[in-house]
């Protein structure tokens, strides 16, 4: 049995059923190659918009994301990732940079960012640092002239609706069918709830076509989360977890940080345009860096949506959830060694009795 399964096993008290190829939930791979089938459809997305030069960056990326996989099997003479795991990488990281990046550079540093990487921890899941997160982070220190600065001034940060202004002020510009789309729901639904919505955040959603595709299609990221949810594929708790406490911080304090009044943060905008739904779906979970205990991942998810709000901030920032996994990574380490002492004081008085059990019997 996986060693990562039989410790969540232990860890929740469930029953140990100590015989081959029985999983608990889909194994990594099938959960990989969903995540390629939902970005996919991003990618296409990319390609409707005519995002030629995203998808250039993306497709390098994995390439070196590929070709740095060969490099580690010449040298172990064996696997230590798939393919499918060296191409969702890959798209991760390209999905991420700006469409303007070099790709030059987007091969380079993502080729040895993952060699170094896969050559410093034998195995991807046994290692707490995201490449991913790295490679971007690199990126940024590298050439942070070719990542977009924040959209949002001082004198919009502390409004209610500061992605409405932007659109009203034509920093942003709205999809045509925001107009019609946006009337018809404030009518027929948010009426119901006594709210409405400006008229922009439907692009928002949609795509709100920012330089960085991980922040343009947020409807799409959504439907994949739905989708890899509910088949158990990955576990919602950490992203659930680090998404409302990232709101609830934005909405209750956001603006008040900035000289505004409490309770007047534009959740909608700062989610929408910061990348961290794709970044909490995708990108936070990684296997390997996450604890194993479903009390662990909700503290964890809690403890990354307020790493998310001090250094991401109330949306626009451009690599801000990206530095956000790196140190909550960094935290990660810690959690899963208590875990692992807790989990190993369990192995000796659940597991080892029943142990000794059996081999009474057995020489019976």
């Amino acid at each position: 049995m996986n060693n990562i399964f039989l410790k969540k096993s232990i860890a929740a008290n469930e029953t140990v059923i100590l015989r081959p190829f029985v999983y608990s939930k889909p194994s990594v791979r099938a959960s990989v190659l969903a995540q390629i089938y939902l970005l996919a459809l991003q990618i296409f997305a990319l390609f409707a918009s005519k995002s030629y030069s995203a998808l250039f960056v993306i497709a390098t990326a994995v390439i070196a994301s590929i070709a740095s996989e060969f490099v580690n099997i010449k040298k172990y003479r064996r696997h230590h990732d798939t393919l499918a795991i060296s191409i969702v990488q890959g798209i991760f990281t390209g999905m991420f940079l700006p469409e303007s990046f070099p790709l030059l550079a987007v091969f380079c540093i993502t080729f040895f960012v993952f060699v170094i990487i896969k050559n410093a921890f034998e195995t991807f899941s046994g290692s707490w640092v995201n490449p991913v997160a790295v490679s971007v982070a690199i990126s940024y220190f590298t050439a942070s002239q070719f990542f977009p600065e924040s959209i949002l001034t001082p004198d919009l940060v502390n409004t209610v609706n500061a992605g409405g202004l932007l659109f009203q002020n034509g920093v942003l510009e709205p999809l045509n069918v925001d107009f019609s789309l946006t009337p018809f729901l404030n009518e027929k639904v948010f009426s119901l709830c006594g709210v409405s919505i400006p008229t922009g955040y439907i692009s928002l959603l949609i795509d709100n076509g920012f330089p960085i595709p991980a922040f343009r299609f947020n409807a799409l990221t959504i439907v994949s989360s739905l989708i890899l949810f509910s088949l158990d594929m990955i576990s919602c708790a950490i992203p659930l977890s680090a998404i409302a406490v990232y709101l609830a911080l934005v909405r209750t304090i956001g603006s008040f940080l900035a000289g505004g009044s409490f309770f007047q943060g534009d959740m909608l905008f700062a989610l929408f345009s910061s990348g961290v739904i794709f970044c909490s779906l995708f990108v936070l979970p990684w296997y390997g860096t996450i604890p194993y205990t479903t009390l662990g991942r909700i503290m964890y998810g809690a403890l990354c949506g307020i790493i998310f709000f001090v250094i991401a901030g109330i949306g626009s920032s451009a690599v801000g959830c990206i530095f956000s996994v790196l140190i909550s990574n960094t935290v990660s380490a810690f959690v899963q060694i208590i875990e692992n002492s807790r989990i190993n004081k369990n192995v000796l008085n659940l597991l080892l009795p029943e142990v000794n059990v059996m081999k009474e019997v057995g020489n019976a």
